[in-house]
């Protein structure tokens, strides 16, 4: 429940974020664009500060998926945001 609130305020906050700009998947947000990754990123250092570790990486794409994504990003000790 925690990334699906975290997903909604993500959303109802960003402007240019899209639902169907990320997903979650095993624990991490995954991201079809990275600069979509970053605004999201940005705007939890502001929202958060140093309480939480923002971590990024460029995702291991699947031949089985459909999409292609290009940034995954997780949190150390996400707090209760929403």
């Amino acid at each position: 429940m925690r990334y699906i609130a975290l997903k909604q305020e993500l959303c109802n906050n960003i402007k240019e974020l899209k639902n169907d700009d990320f997903f979650l998947l095993e624990g991490k947000l995954v991201f079809k664009n990275a600069s979509t990754g970053h605004l999201v990123k940005e705007y939890l250092h502001h929202k958060l500060g140093n309480e939480v570790k923002i971590y990024t990486q460029k995702p291991r794409n699947w031949p089985h998926w459909n999409t292609e994504y290009e940034m995954e990003l997780w949190f150390d000790n996400l707090p209760k945001i929403c």
